[in-house]
């Protein structure tokens, strides 16, 4: 047996995983991210022990952990997170192992959810794989022959790749980085601009600026001008970054995940063709960009498959 943890902000996520590879317990546990680390990892550990009674050939072999933030490999622990401060520094690796007698497996969690995809999701049957989150900012993580692409506890930042550098200011302090364009506040960004452009009125702005990502895409597909040039214009930023990204490596699968994927059917037009226009032809033919499959298990599901590679090479 094998166990994945996704460790959030609020809830940790825990899968149980056969040889094969199948998921066949899942539990959500709340967090206190005000509390030290080793309070929630003992709900963790608990609820493993309690998995080791429900099934007569239990026998667990190793687990994998994902977690937000900026991780040591040699340590097993976080050195920088914004969700979990009172976690830095905490040997997590060698707790969870000393408890449970397993080698664990230890990541940042967008590594996991990209590992996840490839495996069990919308990256499968490709060789390397990217996957773009989009959410409050812009996430990304590779996987390249197979293996989580390390850069020494980071991922990779295509949230602040230069895309305009006239345009938005970021909160890292440049002018012009994607996630000022598709993030939820981005997006936010870019919807104000169109509606200037078009020269809206302020009950008009207000009523626009109540949407979410899904609801203005909605009304994309229902011909509303102003949602639709909002998701043209953040469809095309964002394909830009795909392009200079597959025209330095040639990812054949581009997976989009986060809550602003829920608004798929906005954008995927305006990505898909900017995608082909800014690439080589050889290579925009061979590339598959698609929403992700897993939603938030994506992580517990990537921890729990690196677990089992960690046993089963």
């Amino acid at each position: 047996m094998f166990t994945g943890i996704d460790i959030g902000g609020s809830t940790i996520k825990c899968g149980l995983f056969n040889l094969e590879g199948d998921c066949l317990e899942t539990t959500r546990i709340a967090l206190d991210k005000t509390k030290q680390a080793e309070e929630g990892l003992e709900k963790v550990i608990a609820t493993i022990e309690q998995w080791k009674k429900q099934y007569d050939n239990y026998q667990l072999q190793s687990v994998g952990i994902g977690i937000p933030g900026i991780i040591d490999q040699t340590k097993g622990c976080v050195i920088d997170s914004g969700n979990l401060k009172n976690w830095i520094g905490f040997p997590v690796r060698q707790f969870v192992s000393e408890r449970l007698g397993v080698d664990v497996c230890f990541d940042n969690d967008a590594n996991m959810a990209a590992y996840g995809e490839y495996l069990a999701g919308a990256g499968q049957g490709g060789n390397s794989m990217a996957l773009i989150i989009l959410g409050t900012g812009v996430g990304s993580a590779f996987v390249i022959d197979g293996r989580i692409f390390e850069m020494n506890g980071f991922s990779p930042e295509l949230g602040h790749t230069i895309v305009d550098y006239n345009g938005y200011m970021c909160d890292c302090g440049r002018n012009g980085c994607l996630e000022t364009f598709i993030s939820i506040n981005g997006l936010k960004k870019t919807l104000s601009t169109i509606l200037k452009e078009a020269k809206a009125s302020e009950e008009t702005e207000k009523r626009y600026k109540q949407y979410s990502p899904e609801e203005l895409s909605e009304l994309a597909a229902q011909s509303d001008a102003i949602a639709i040039k909002t998701y043209k214009l953040a469809g095309n930023v964002l394909g830009i970054a795909i392009a200079n990204l597959l025209n330095l490596m040639r990812f054949d699968r581009i997976v989009i995940a986060g809550g602003i994927s829920n608004a798929w059917e906005g954008f995927y037009c305006a990505i898909n063709d900017t995608v082909a226009h800014y690439t080589f032809d050889y290579h925009a033919d061979r590339i598959s960009i698609s929403k992700a499959s897993l939603g938030d298990k994506a992580g517990m599901i990537g921890a729990g498959l690196a677990a089992r590679k960690k046993y089963i090479p």
